[in-house]
């Protein structure tokens, strides 16, 4: 379990260090779009990137792709025969309440 930590912490790390300038010019062109020009006006801000992954059965760690627009919606058969999927739905929420403590944006004790 450790060395496939260390696989996928390594591939993660490696991705990001190679997007990281394409990212970076795109975020900012974004917020220039939106009206923010300089960085104090983007320091309330926070990009969420989606970094696919496939671990094959030599627990072999594989890149599918870097997702700078990754979806949060929750996704279902297209032809809408059955309901959304309760696991995506799981792990997204999770996901994002990550990304938001990780960003901290929640207020302390919860927010209420």
């Amino acid at each position: 379990a450790a060395a496939l930590r260390r696989s996928v912490d390594r591939l993660v790390l490696l991705t990001w260090a190679a997007a990281l300038p394409r990212l970076a010019r795109a975020t900012r062109d974004g917020l220039r779009a939106l009206g923010l020009r300089s960085t104090a006006e983007w320091a309330g801000t926070f990009e969420l990137v989606g970094i696919d992954l496939l671990v094959d059965a030599q627990l072999q760690v594989w890149l599918l792709e870097l997702n700078g627009t990754p979806s949060l919606a929750i996704e279902q058969d297209p032809s809408g025969s059955t309901p959304p999927c309760a696991r995506d739905g799981e792990v997204k929420a999770a996901m994002l309440a990550d990304a938001l403590a990780l960003a901290d944006v929640i207020p302390e004790g919860g927010g209420t």
